[in-house]
């Protein structure tokens, strides 16, 4: 097993992990309920870590990780081609028509 990644927020772990699972890439999450022990353990301990199972796998879960970094980092509206609304950047399809976003 290797370990991917560390993070502040155990929903940004978990958003991760639910797009490698989509991608057929088995990884666990270790420290997901320590956040409860803050104080009483070292912060550091208690971060959530994203582990690899498979490290044949290695290459594409990072290139999905960092996929997964530069569209949060992006952060722009998007405009419908077929009705012209603009969208927030997280929705992946279109709120008014539910045209999927092809940029």
């Amino acid at each position: 097993m290797i370990k991917l990644t560390s993070g502040d927020s155990i929903f940004d772990i978990k958003h991760l992990e639910n797009l490698l699972k989509a991608n057929g890439i088995e990884c666990i999450i270790k420290n997901e309920h320590l956040v409860g022990g803050l104080g009483e353990i070292p912060f550091i301990e208690c971060l959530p870590e994203l582990w690899l199972i498979d490290d044949k796998k290695l290459k594409y879960s990072k290139e999905i990780i960092s996929n997964a970094h530069k569209l949060h980092k992006k952060n722009v509206e998007w405009c419908c081609k077929k009705c012209n609304e603009i969208n927030e950047y997280q929705f992946a399809i279109c709120w008014k028509c539910e045209e999927e976003n092809h940029e």
